[in-house]
């Protein structure tokens, strides 16, 4: 509910009033994609100074326009953060221009902890504050406030699975940069947290708690359902953690708070976030049975799951195999009436039904390729994270094609600044250290995925 749809604005303008006159007259700079960038432009706007702001190439056009409406320069360059931020200190040094970073600066974090401030004004006695971690300025700021005036209460952390840099770093003691983020939460996917904050995170931290993107987008679909309000993903993320700490610590009882941090939903991503949400609530489960090709099973088939609510079926018949395979989800209300559904698939021989809602292979793509199925030899399956720009597909097709043979394509669009792409190609065994070569020396994240057990059920 803030000006600019979330916290970041707070931390920037409290870096911004602390500038100088001489300071605010040759004016600040930063590079962002999101949240932050939009705080930069507002709080210039209100302290009448100029503002540019780098993004990379790949932003888009929606959040350049909201930068661009309150008053920002918009300077695109490169594909990347680092190499946005990289190109926003240069100018910064070439122009005198004050840069404002997103996260790792004393007044940044003390901008942020106002948050803190906002909570112990309007609740007290709390057994624990859950914080959306990126950078970690946010949970920087609110920790130091709170061990100071609550002590008691507990300051989690919580994070995405593939975005995990302050687990990893309060682990190991020191800072770990991640070689691959996961950008599904884009507002935390942060590769090392700041200096200053991990100084501060590692002795004021209580824990961290990882969530997937199913949880996230159930966190999602909660927020709107209770109140009508549509968060980002990572807006979501300290609900879904709280969630999940409290399901496992069997906390009931208490005051616990979760910090919803923004709200700038990619309206593209909302598609994916509705896919995953039930799932995510364990309100849907994605089944897969197997039952023989023949002429009745699929009515057998359908009796035995008549009871249940079927929201997605798919079943291609196979006249090359002795079974056939569907792919369907079905609604859940109680976690037994799901047992009970496998217990009755079990019994019977003919009926071997796989549960695959936690597979994320499944969910985002081979519940879209059923009756794709081939034979060619030596084929690999490999999850690709395209950057969402002209020219990223010409880019690989140059890599791969026409040396290794592509036998399947299959294309997600996820929202921001990527998308997920499914490709099998045709490699032999002794090719494979080339093809890896090749792969990683394109420079997108990727993962072979041809040892995930529902590749082999469902494509194979």
């Amino acid at each position: 509910m803030q000006s600019v749809f979330s916290f970041k604005l707070r931390g920037a303008y409290n870096m911004m009033t602390k500038l100088t006159k001489e300071q605010l007259e040759k004016g600040v700079i930063t590079a962002s994609a999101g949240n932050h960038a939009q705080g930069v432009a507002l709080g210039a706007q209100r302290l009448n100074c100029t503002a540019k702001i780098v993004m990379p190439v790949t932003t888009p056009e929606i959040k350049r326009e909201a930068v661009a409406n309150l008053g920002g320069t918009v300077v695109l360059e490169g594909d990347t953060f680092d190499e946005a931020q990289a190109h926003a200190l240069k100018l910064a040094e070439k122009e005198g221009l004050t840069f404002i970073p997103p996260f790792d600066h004393r007044d940044v974090i003390i901008g942020q902890g106002t948050i803190g401030i906002e909570i112990n004004r309007q609740l007290k006695d709390i057994h624990a504050v859950f914080v959306p971690v990126g950078g970690g300025g946010l949970i920087a700021g609110v920790a130091a406030y709170f061990k100071k005036i609550a002590p008691n209460t507990k300051i989690i952390g919580v994070e995405p699975f593939g975005a995990s840099s302050m687990t990893l770093s309060l682990h190991h003691g020191e800072r770990v940069k991640l070689e691959q983020v996961d950008n599904f939460a884009d507002g935390v996917a942060v590769a090392l947290v700041g200096e200053e904050t991990f100084r501060i995170c590692k002795d004021l931290v209580d824990g961290m708690v990882l969530v997937g993107r199913d949880a996230i987008s159930a966190a999602v679909k909660d927020v709107y359902e209770e109140g009508r309000n549509i968060l980002e993903t990572s807006g979501a993320l300290a609900i879904a953690g709280a969630e999940a700490y409290c399901k496992y610590y069997n906390i009931k009882d208490e005051n616990v708070v979760a910090i919803a941090s923004g709200a700038n939903m990619d309206f593209s991503k909302l598609k994916l976030v509705v896919d995953l949400a039930d799932i995510g609530g364990q309100r849907e489960a994605l089944l897969a049975t197997f039952m023989p090709e023949e002429t009745g099973s699929f009515k057998k088939f359908c009796e035995l799951v008549g009871s249940m609510n079927i929201t997605e079926l798919t079943y291609r018949f196979n006249s090359g195999r002795k079974q056939a395979l569907v792919l369907y989800s079905v609604g859940v209300h109680k976690k037994s009436d799901l047992e009970a559904l496998m217990l009755e698939m079990m019994k019977s021989s003919e009926m071997n039904t796989v549960n695959l809602s936690n597979n994320d292979l499944v969910k985002e793509h081979l519940r879209h390729l059923m009756g794709g199925r081939s034979d060619p030899s030596n084929e690999i399956f490999c999850q690709f994270i395209f950057p969402e720009k002209p020219g990223a597909l010409r880019k690989f097709l140059d890599a791969f094609s026409p040396r290794w043979n592509i036998t399947l394509f299959h294309y997600r669009e996820q929202g921001e600044l990527d998308a997920s792409v499914l490709v099998g190609f045709q490699v032999p065994k002794s090719e494979m250290e080339e093809f890896k070569n090749q792969a990683d020396n394109l420079g997108y994240s990727y993962e072979i995925e041809s040892l995930n057990e529902a590749s082999k059920l469902i494509i194979e």
